[in-house]
């Protein structure tokens, strides 16, 4: 649109996805604090990464597949061996870490991965999560509608009203931004704009890919809902209410879903962990609801195996996530870096690398110990900021899809790139014809529901007078409390308790931490609000100068790059039954691996033998070394 509306959307996206790592962080540790099956088989998908690295990089270059079969059955193995590990006494203490020094743990390693090159490292684990988290989400697919299970979870329960003991705030607008990527996501506009135009050889094959695109992350989002819902209310709620274990137990047994601490523990037993109660976060969850169907799937057979299978696939593709997430946060800080110092915007020099991961590391670290540190467990902040934040960066997108869609119903009928850049197609493209304004809407309407209710939510979460809705109004509260609980703490230390004194002292580090926190994410709330009406005000002048004809249209695009008449030619053989199947297939496994584009790379050198200058000295090792740094060169990935 313009240079400041440039700006404010690099901002924004920037702190998106500080708090999107943060979030995706938080869970993990969630998942496997004090859980040393989980942590083993979790840290063992490094040193296999890393093997599946050394693989390609040095062994057999380039050959994907193969890593990546081996490295899925290291993985397997290593759900195995964490088994081990918890039934030792010595080896589960030392695999069993708290919270925070597993968010210590990520935090370096998400600086270790964004510096560490891409083939060592970040490759593999993207080409173990790829086979992984598509194998297990038809897997799950295929366990559900063979064991069709029914939904324990009432239909409609008390909690529209607002006092949902996860999540609280009224349906409207919480539930739309609770659901975040399977119903709408802003981060993956980021993906669909960088690489999709680049991939498909007819524009029209836009619009299926990207509706099957959504359709398939909504299944996913189905799909977990229902392994959630099968499970027992009871056991749902202890297992995402932070606090004691007989107290949060009495607490839900209230509200009519009865759970009891016995029950709790005979599962965490079934399930191989010490305890579930407290799991907030959504991966634990997901994973007896899994590891439940799975295993009625085999006859109520390896309830432990399956739950940390589930564990470790959802682990396995969230860090992979954060390490991205990580490594492209880093390239749009160096690249906005670069224009106040140019020696910053080397992404290939250590020192410039390491200054723009260590702010984005810096960045949502914070957020995490934050989280980890929160008395009621992180999640019942950060996530409603986080599935703002990510629809508020959906309506950025559709800001700009308006304008574009504006600019390209009122301009002349031949944009420039179509007219004389290509002397061979000359005449063949005309140019989009003119249509209707009346298309802006498909664009337009959703934007003002999603407006309404990022805005609203926004708004609810900073001014809501309830505590546990709003942040300032839960500031306010714990303000009241404050005075109450160090007069406990003087009266305990008066009387030299040892055990009142540090209750009342562990009260008040609640009562100041809490307070810290509901601040900050009241201004996070408030900055996230503030960027997106700078954005939306922007537009809405950028609208009314292009229909009032005040500007001139200028559509910036890129110039069209024409493939090859036989690049372009369909039909053929004829891929029908088993062995066709078997070779698309094939075939897409080796595209989704990247190890088609290796191949391409490599025979495209070969053809070029006869040009010594413009080759060079290509070896395979090379090559294989441009085609992975460019796959994960920018933000062309997301879940």
């Amino acid at each position: 649109m313009n240079t400041p509306a440039g700006l404010i959307a690099l901002v924004a996206i920037l702190a998106i996805m500080i708090i999107l790592l943060a979030v995706l962080a938080l869970v993990v540790v969630k998942a496997l604090a004090e859980s040393p099956w989980g942590v083993f088989t979790v840290s063992a998908t490094i040193p296999i990464a890393m093997f599946m690295g050394g693989y390609m990089r040095f062994w057999r270059v380039g050959k994907v597949m193969e890593a990546s079969a081996i490295g899925v059955m290291l993985l397997l193995l290593a759900v195995w061996g964490g088994k081990l590990i918890y039934e030792n006494a010595d080896w589960s203490k030392v695999f069993g870490l708290k919270d925070i020094s597993l968010a210590w743990a990520i935090i370096f390693y998400g600086l270790a991965a964004s510096v560490l090159p891409v083939w060592l490292l970040l490759a593999p684990r993207d080409y173990l999560s790829t086979f992984m988290k598509l194998g297990t989400i038809f897997a799950l697919a295929v366990g559900i509608f063979c064991v069709l299970p029914n939904l324990q979870m009432p239909a409609l329960t008390k909690f529209v009203d607002g006092s949902g003991l996860v999540v609280a705030g009224r349906l409207f607008p919480f539930c739309f931004i609770t659901i975040a990527c399977g119903a709408i996501s802003g981060f993956h506009t980021l993906i669909a704009s960088g690489t999709t135009p680049k991939l498909i050889t007819r524009e029209s094959y836009a619009r299926p890919i990207g509706y099957g695109a959504m359709c398939l992350e909504s299944l996913v989002a189905i799909m977990a809902m229902v392994a959630a819902c099968t499970m027992e209310p009871g056991v749902y709620f202890a297992m995402n209410v932070k606090g004691e274990a007989a107290v949060t137990a009495a607490k839900i047994t209230a509200l009519n879903f009865p759970v009891t601490v016995e029950h709790m523990d005979a599962l965490a037993k079934q399930v191989g962990e010490h305890t579930l109660f407290g799991r907030t976060g959504g991966a634990a969850t997901l994973a007896v609801g899994m590891a439940q169907i799975f295993s009625t799937v085999v006859k109520g057979r390896w309830l432990d195996l399956w739950y940390h299978f589930a564990i470790m696939f959802e682990a396995l593709f969230i860090l992979t996530t954060l390490d991205a997430g990580t490594r492209v946060g880093r390239y749009i800080l160096q690249d906005a870096l670069g224009h106040v110092w140019k020696p910053l915007g080397d992404t290939k020099a250590l020192g410039p690398n390491l200054v723009a991961s260590g702010l984005m590391v810096t960045g949502w670290g914070y957020f995490l110990i934050q989280g980890v540190r929160d008395p009621l467990g992180g999640i019942n902040s950060l996530w409603p900021l986080f599935g703002i934040a990510n629809q508020m960066l959906a309506a950025i997108a559709l800001c700009l899809a308006v304008t574009i869609i504006l600019k390209m119903t009122i301009r002349a009928p031949v944009s420039a790139p179509a007219q004389t850049k290509n002397p061979q197609r000359a005449g063949s493209e005309t140019g989009a014809p003119k249509r209707s304004l009346a298309f802006a809407l498909i664009a337009l309407v959703p934007l003002v529901w999603l407006l309404a209710v990022t805005f609203t939510a926004g708004v609810q979460k900073i001014w809501h007078p309830d505590a546990r809705i709003g942040f300032l109004a839960q500031v306010k509260s714990l303000d009241e409390k404050l005075a109450s609980l160090q007069q406990a703490e003087a009266a305990a230390t008066t009387i030299g308790e040892a055990t009142a004194m540090e209750a009342a002292a562990k009260a008040v580090r609640a009562n100041r931490t809490l307070r810290f926190n509901n601040l900050l994410d009241a201004f996070v709330a408030g900055a996230f609000l503030t960027l997106v009406s700078i954005i939306v005000l922007l537009s809405l002048r950028e609208w009314f100068m292009l229909l009032s004809r005040r500007k001139p249209v200028v559509l910036h695009e890129t110039e069209s790059v024409w493939l090859p008449d036989y690049a372009v030619i369909e039909g053929g053989r004829n891929f029908s039954g088993a062995a066709g199947t078997a070779a698309l297939t094939l075939a897409l496994a080796k595209e989704l691996s990247g190890e088609a584009a290796i191949e391409r790379a490599q025979q495209h050198a070969t053809v070029s033998e006869c040009d010594h200058a413009a080759r060079g000295d290509k070896t395979a090792q090379k090559i294989y070394l441009e085609v992975t740094e460019q796959r994960f060169n920018g933000v062309r990935r997301c879940c």
